[in-house]
């Protein structure tokens, strides 16, 4: 599909351009980098995240004091949603998200709230801020892509073939699409989140 998720090592004190294929959600692990796009400024630090555009010149730089440490996910499908890049908002007001559907739910009903930074023209690729009370379900298949980064709380999963991982703040996470994995968080979570979900 349109999907391709990496890992990138940026050296201390290098810099470039260049123009994005598709548009590109962009986790900083370690260090720092600054991005401009349109106009647009975007630094980011350790554990910040942002959305680049796909087909405007994009330059970019590093610290001359240390490398940063990236993981991209890109989408080539679609069209850019904003005009430059779009930072993700990690304090940003949340609003009611849908919780899991009843008949997979192993308990109570969890609250769930979320905010969308950023969705492309067709809506298939998003960015933002989400979180929950503790659940926990039973395994579903994904329909989507799913990268994300926990901000708090803890999560074990348990996929098809009965291997079990647990995930704490700080973490990051690739669901890919056609995977099947269960979800027990036994205390608040929230997250960081890059989706791709095609439209049916």
């Amino acid at each position: 599909g349109p999907i391709t998720v990496e890992r990138a090592r940026l050296e201390a004190g290098t810099s470039g351009e260049c123009v994005l294929p598709g548009d590109e959600f962009v986790l900083v692990v370690d260090g720092a980098v600054a991005f401009e796009q349109s106009g647009i400024h975007c630094d980011l630090a350790a554990g910040e995240a942002a959305v680049l555009m796909r087909d405007r010149p994009l330059t970019w730089r590093v610290d001359l004091n240390a490398g940063a440490d990236l993981i991209l996910m890109r989408c080539t499908g679609g069209g850019a949603g904003a005009e430059g890049p779009v930072k993700v908002d990690p304090d940003a007001e949340l609003g009611p998200s849908n919780p899991p559907a009843a008949e997979v739910l192993i308990g109570p009903t969890p609250t769930c709230r979320g905010h969308a930074d950023y969705r492309s023209a067709n809506g298939e690729f998003a960015s933002g801020v989400w979180d929950s009370t503790p659940y926990h379900r039973r395994p579903i298949q994904f329909g989507h892509y799913e990268l994300m980064r926990l901000l708090a709380g803890s999560v074990t999963f348990v996929d098809s073939a009965g291997r079990e991982g647990r995930f704490r703040t700080g973490d990051v996470i690739l669901f890919e699409q056609g995977g099947s994995a269960t979800w027990e968080s036994r205390e608040y979570v929230k997250k960081i989140y890059c989706t791709f979900r095609p439209a049916p």
